[in-house]
């Protein structure tokens, strides 16, 4: 679940910031795929869009 949230929260308006650009909440999950999340969840996640 975390996968799939963290690209949503990255890259949805909030009220203390703007949107990330989809590219960009793409590229620190890619980055992070060894670090919080399981890289094989990560690249299906990713293979998706």
């Amino acid at each position: 679940m975390a996968v799939a949230d963290s690209p949503d929260a990255m890259t949805s308006s909030r009220s203390y910031r703007d949107a990330m650009p989809t590219k960009q909440g793409q590229n620190v999950l890619k980055e992070d795929e060894c670090g919080q999340r399981q890289p094989v969840l990560v690249a299906s996640f990713l293979a998706l869009f």
